[in-house]
């Protein structure tokens, strides 16, 4: 309990440390202090933060692009030989464990076979077209990877949504059965999806964390795996 108390005290006012006789002083908001590193825990954070939110940043946009459009697609043409093949990709994707996904593609098409660039970290305040270049082959693996959920999940409400009176009101309208298809039944079913994709966002940093590993992206799960893997890094 003191302990405690003296945590959340360090986080509004400060926190002194005390090792091999030395006292070390911590600034608020003091998280701990990283004794192998010699620095707070706040500013490993924070230095590290862009990277991971970068990271998923591109994430989100690969899953809900990707997964929304093979979602509609397939709902489009449901029953029929084309839904049946894209969702059996789906579910082999997802099928195969993810760090296997990212080892593969690390090993085989940035290193062996440089088809895509290798992953790296270039803050884009400083070069932006690096800072993409960067980080292009890990959001396709953690993208692409996740984005077979999502396609599962905007097939089943696209094809509730398709059922819709509205839908058939529009197609009796004489709309194209694109404009039914992508203007009127997509932002319906899309509505489920982004309230799945806000909940899952979180979940997504247990991806980042091999993901950074992998493409040595200095972000907060490369952080968190040093520091379970090296004994000398305590945060306290």
């Amino acid at each position: 309990m003191q302990q405690f108390a003296e945590y959340v005290a360090g986080i509004f006012v400060g926190r002194d440390f005390v090792t091999s006789g030395f006292t070390q002083h911590c600034p608020a908001p003091c998280l701990g202090l990283s004794f192998k590193n010699d620095r707070p825990v706040y500013e490993l954070l924070s230095t590290r933060l862009p990277v991971t939110v970068s990271l998923v940043a591109g994430y989100g946009v690969l899953v809900l692009t990707i997964g929304v459009s093979v979602g509609a697609m397939a709902a489009k043409r449901r029953g029929t030989a084309g839904d049946r093949f894209l969702m059996s990709g789906t579910l082999v994707v997802s099928s195969v464990p993810f760090y296997i996904v990212g080892l593969m593609v690390a090993l085989y098409l940035t290193i062996l076979y440089p088809v895509l660039p290798r992953g790296g970290w270039t803050p884009p305040s400083e070069n932006l077209a690096k800072w993409f270049g960067g980080l292009i082959t890990p959001w396709l693996v953690l993208g692409i990877y996740s984005c077979t959920d999502y396609a599962r999940y905007s097939r089943g409400s696209m094809v509730e949504t398709l059922g819709e009176d509205f839908v058939r009101t529009a197609r009796a309208k004489g709309l194209s059965d694109r404009m039914v298809t992508y203007e009127h039944a997509l932002r319906a079913g899309l509505i489920p999806v982004v309230t799945i994709f806000g909940l899952d966002i979180a979940g997504s940093l247990s991806g980042a964390i091999f993901t950074e590993k992998i493409f040595d992206l200095p972000g907060l799960g490369n952080l968190v795996v040093d520091s379970l893997i090296d004994p000398r890094v305590r945060l306290s």
